[in-house]
């Protein structure tokens, strides 16, 4: 999984039914040696690998096969100070491929959304205005504030209500006790903090549901209906599912400050 991917390979792959082929052994070796029934595979192609018990270190990793027969190929990987493997397993064609796809997609809702959405520090430099005490932080959730500068001085953050300082509420920032921001260009530096620890489930299933529907695009590419057996079948031609359009539209951010 990327740093900012939105979702995980096994989400998708959960959501998609797909699993591989299933593995019956690997050896601890340089290059590991996997057994599996007719693969398929041929040199040169990266597949990933997931559920193996014992040898677990190759779980999630996309290895570059070399084809030894119909039931055997290496992996350019030295396993030999692996975990000894003990069953199951999976391999995958489609695996490289979803991962590409899930960063992309999440790199697109939030490119849509106009926002990122894990939670980050963030330093503002604002313009302020005479007698403002109201400011509009641009990331959210906020989960905390770690200072203010006005004019290079440090706002303290305001204890009680005739005490001079910031508060933050609701993504707004606020100053009492007389303080406003004053007029000037980039005067005013916010640094805090914003954004989800963990990504909301609605969130995370637009994400999940959109990169399906571009991985099952490419079964037809440039198709938008085909004729089977007399019957004619015509296939949506939009970028991403209403639903899922529905819920990032929930999350954009619509304020331009």
């Amino acid at each position: 999984m990327a740093a900012g991917d939105l979702t995980t390979l096994a989400n998708v792959k959960s959501y998609l039914g797909i699993l591989g082929k299933p593995i019956s052994a690997i050896t601890k070796a340089n290059p590991g040696q996997v057994t599996c029934t007719a693969h398929g595979l041929t040199t040169g192609l990266q597949v990933g690998l997931s559920g193996i018990n014992g040898m677990t270190e190759l779980n999630g990793t996309t290895p570059t096969v070399t084809v030894i027969d119909a039931n055997n190929f290496t992996i350019g990987v030295n396993t030999s100070a692996y975990g000894t493997y003990t069953s199951s397993g999976y391999v995958s064609v489609d695996d490289p491929l979803l991962n590409r796809l899930i960063t992309s997609v999440s790199d697109w809702i939030k490119s849509y959304c106009n926002r990122d959405f894990t939670q980050t520090t963030y330093t503002e430099y604002r313009n302020g205005w005479a007698n403002q005490t109201k400011m509009a932080l641009k990331n959210y959730p906020v989960s905390s504030v770690t200072s203010l500068y006005i004019n290079g001085t440090l706002v303290p953050q305001s204890t009680a209500a005739n005490v001079a300082g910031w508060v933050e509420n609701g993504g707004f920032l606020y100053l009492r006790g007389g303080l406003t921001f004053t007029t000037g260009y980039a005067n005013v530096v916010i640094t805090y903090v914003a954004g989800y620890a963990t990504i909301p489930y609605d969130l995370e299933q637009a994400c999940i549901e959109i990169t399906s529907w571009r991985y099952r695009e490419k079964d037809r590419i440039a198709q938008n209906n085909k004729n089977v057996g007399g019957e004619n079948i015509t296939f949506s031609m939009e970028s991403a599912p209403k639903d899922a359009i529905r819920t990032l539209q929930e999350y954009t951010r619509v304020m331009q400050i």
